[in-house]
Parts: C-alpha cells; sequence; structure tokens
C-alpha cells in the first residue's frame, strides 16, 4: 500500500540503490503478509535498529508493531509503535489496519473501531479494513451523547435498550391454522303449487254394515 521509496543514492542516471536495512525491511514486511511472523518480525526489528532516523516506511513499524503484540504478547510496545507509522504516514490504509488489530488485541474496541473508520476514509475500497468493520458490527450511539460511551450509566441504558428491542423484535407465535368450514348442503325446495299425487292404490274390502243401516237402505 506505501508508495515510499527511500534509502536511495541517485548517481548519473535516475537510478536508485536501496540501502541493505531498506531491502531488509521489505522482506520482513512480506514475510508479515504471508503470515511468516518470526522470520519477518526478526528482518524488521533488525532494520528498524540499524536504520537511521526516519529511513524506513512506517508499515516497517506497522506490522513490528502488530507482529510483537500478536506475537509475544508485548501489546502496549505494539500501540506505541503502530501509533508512530500512523504518524509518519497518515495515508497508507495498512498502517490504520494493524493499529485496529493491535488495539483488538489490547481489547479496546471503540479505538479500533475509530481507526478503521479512520481507515477508511484514506481508502474506503481497501478489503481488509472493510471485512475488519464487518466484524466489529455496526456501532449503536450511547444513550446519553453527554457521556462517555464506557460510563456507568451508558452501559447499564444500553443493555436496558438493546433487551427491549429484542422483546419487541422478536417474531409472533404463527397463528393456528383456521379449520375449512364446509358449504352447507342446499335445502330442498317446495314446488309453488299441490304435489302431484301418485295412482289410487287397491281398496280394501268394505266394513259390514250394520242391519239398521241395511234396512234403512232398503226402505
Amino acid at each position: 500500500m506505501s508508495s515510499w521509496i527511500g534509502g536511495f543514492v541517485a548517481t548519473g542516471r535516475t537510478r536508485v540503490v536501496r540501502s541493505p536495512e531498506y531491502q531488509q525491511a521489505l522482506q520482513g514486511i512480506d514475510q508479515c503478509r504471508k503470515g511468516e511472523w518470526t522470520e519477518g518480525i526478526s528482518h524488521l526489528a533488525k532494520a528498524a535498529a540499524s536504520a537511521e532516523r526516519g529511513a524506513l516506511p512506517g508499515s516497517v513499524f506497522s506490522f513490528l508493531g502488530y507482529g510483537l503484540a500478536l506475537k509475544e504478547g508485548r501489546v502496549d510496545e505494539g500501540l506505541a509503535l503502530c501509533r508512530h507509522a500512523v504518524r509518519l504516514e497518515l495515508f497508507d490504509a495498512e498502517n490504520h489496519l494493524n493499529l485496529a488489530r493491535t488495539q483488538l488485541l489490547a481489547n479496546d474496541r471503540s479505538g479500533a473501531y475509530r481507526t478503521v473508520r479512520e481507515g477508511l476514509r484514506v481508502d474506503r475500497n481497501d478489503k481488509q479494513l472493510q471485512a475488519l468493520r464487518k466484524s466489529l458490527g455496526v456501532r449503536r450511539r450511547p444513550a446519553l451523547s453527554f457521556l462517555a460511551r464506557t460510563h456507568p450509566i451508558n452501559r447499564a441504558l444500553g443493555r436496558l435498550l438493546h433487551s427491549l428491542a429484542s422483546i419487541f423484535s422478536s417474531e409472533p407465535a404463527e397463528p393456528a391454522p383456521k379449520r375449512e368450514r364446509r358449504p352447507a348442503a342446499p335445502e330442498a325446495r317446495q314446488p309453488n303449487g299441490p304435489m302431484p299425487q301418485g295412482p289410487p292404490g287397491p281398496r280394501g274390502p268394505e266394513a259390514p254394515r250394520s242391519p239398521a243401516a241395511s234396512r234403512g237402505r232398503a226402505s
């Protein structure tokens, strides 16, 4: 990321000859980027110790500081070196990245968030800074802006608001499925006219008449 070219001697034509310390520093930075921290830290430490003041780019100190904090637990020393790197080259996004990583090792999450934000102002397309910002998450504003974020009142109110938000944002239980109502069978409609009558059935035998009725009929 750094475009700094130093430790050179110009002779005759435009020709750059880099000092041994500078070459050693470049090798150490490359090793750190590949994850070869033991070798990288060794080369960076030797280059920083032997080079003249101001003869090395800031990324040497940012990688050396982050490496010391990451691999040797020398967090305070690492923070000092990373901050020195940012002062040397403010517009190198990689220096901000290494400082933010070291701040996370120091449990300074808010400081790391600020550093990532400043680094993205330098280079908003930096993939590593974008990934680190995503891992840190979006920070909410403190409940009381006139108090520090770390103030006990802000912390208590923040936890309370977070709990309330979780309650109200929880999804409601799914309602029980409604039972389908089957349509009632249509009632049989009665015809307007008289009901048709079927054919008369066979007549049964007549009941025997009484003798008085027979005499009246004969007379």
